[in-house]
């Protein structure tokens, strides 16, 4: 017949070779998935840290992106630069004087002001 359990611990003296090899091993196999699990949970602390970072730059470039697109497409052209883009509508070089980046707004004024924009284009 096989060995009963013990109902209480037994002391280490009580325990035979093989018993006290086998409970070596489950230290050692204990010891190492303890030291497993240290590690799991720095690296999940490690990655958790990475993705907030993350979350938070993306939030960052988000916000930029908006701010440019917003200047990308201006709703109504800036009063500095309507007689500019009349000008430039009245000649044919655009199509609408309406909606445009700020940049296009600038240029467009840049150019009528040193006297590069032409006032009206030659059928061809």
């Amino acid at each position: 017949m096989g060995k009963t359990p013990p109902t209480k611990l037994m002391e280490a003296d009580e325990l035979s070779a093989e018993e006290k090899k086998e409970l070596s091993s489950l230290r050692s196999e204990v010891k190492a998935l303890s030291d497993t699990v240290a590690g799991l949970t720095n690296s999940k602390d490690v990655l958790k840290k990475a993705v907030t970072e993350q979350g938070q730059s993306i939030a960052k470039v988000l916000s930029r992106v908006d701010k440019l697109e917003s200047r990308a497409s201006l709703t109504e052209t800036p009063a500095w630069a309507n007689d500019s883009v009349q000008a430039a509508f009245d000649a044919g070089l655009i199509d609408t004087p309406k909606v445009g980046s700020l940049d296009f707004y600038r240029v467009i004024t840049v150019l009528a002001r040193a006297g590069l924009l032409i006032t009206r284009l030659e059928d061809k």
